[in-house]
């Protein structure tokens, strides 16, 4: 009977002890305060102390690493690697980057001569497999830029429709793209606040529009950027410019969507000559065939 009293005074303690606990952590006033003060005023950079501790240990030697292998590196390669990353909405470390891919061949590199000597064979197209980890992340970062260079594609003429609505209720340029930029996210307008941020620390609109096609390196873009230009410099209405340039984009879009249709039958091809054309082949002209054998084969 005592066992059975402190068993169950127990269960209330350590029941009682997690529910303070968790009310502690959760529940609590000031840690749900804190919440969602996170939610609706995000931070921009953590501090050391938030960061994982493996992230905290592998960047510096990944920076050490790339300090040292970056003389290996051809200047031609590193700039190109540079004009790719400059295209990404998100930073992206050179140095980084570089020593991710020296890092990952090296190590593979290792692997493979470890492997080789415990086995004593290994097959000769394993040793494509470190080269091919070495331009992965070039093909990573390339497929990256299609894709925003897509999605700031199909983003354009909304942003325009919302702009031109903006400045016809009597709101200036900036302030209009300030407001657009802060309820909408994407690519497109990632960039437009890069843009506005060259404009705030004393850079010209028209500077700071060129800047901006230059990192984007759309056509559409880079055509309305120029309307942009000419209309400021020759004093034509921007609500009427941006208007004329979302009727364009509009029509190229219908354009584009209109050459994909007509490119479907001949892509539609293949996989119908190679997969769907030899089942139904085979099922028509396939009891026929057995017929012949069989009458061939009785005689």
């Amino acid at each position: 009977m005592d066992r059975m009293i402190f068993v169950a005074l127990l269960f209330v303690a350590s029941y009682s002890f997690w529910n303070l606990v968790w009310y502690a952590l959760v529940w609590h006033p000031k840690r749900r305060l804190m919440q969602r003060i996170r939610i609706y005023f995000p931070r921009e950079h953590k501090t050391i102390y938030e960061i994982p501790l493996l992230q905290r240990i592998l960047t510096p030697l990944v920076q050490r690493f790339a300090s040292a292998v970056g003389k290996l590196t051809p200047r031609r390669y590193r700039e190109f690697l540079m004009r790719i990353t400059l295209l990404l909405t998100d930073p992206v470390d050179v140095n980084r980057l570089i020593g991710t891919k020296w890092l990952l061949f090296s190590s593979t590199l290792l692997f493979f001569g470890l492997l080789l000597l415990t086995s004593g064979s290994l097959a000769p197209v394993m040793w494509i497999v470190p080269f091919a980890l070495f331009f992965l992340p070039d093909l990573m970062i390339r497929g990256k830029v299609n894709k925003q260079r897509q999605e700031m594609q199909s983003e354009l003429p909304y942003l325009l429709d919302i702009l031109s609505v903006v400045l016809e209720a009597g709101t200036s340029f900036d302030n209009g793209l300030s407001k657009i930029c802060a309820k909408r996210s994407g690519p497109l307008y990632t960039e437009l606040e890069r843009m506005m941020r060259e404009i705030a620390v004393g850079s010209t609109r028209e500077e700071a529009l060129r800047h901006a096609a230059e990192r984007v390196q759309l056509p559409d873009f880079s055509q309305l950027v120029r309307a942009l230009i000419q209309a400021d410099k020759m004093g034509v209405s921007i609500v009427r410019t941006i208007r004329m340039q979302s009727e364009q984009l509009r029509m190229k879009r219908a354009q584009r969507i209109h050459e994909k249709a007509m490119k479907l039958p001949v892509k539609i091809m293949f996989p119908l000559v190679l997969f769907i054309f030899p089942p139904i082949f085979l099922v028509i002209l396939g009891p026929g065939i057995l017929q012949i054998i069989e009458m061939f084969t009785s005689q």
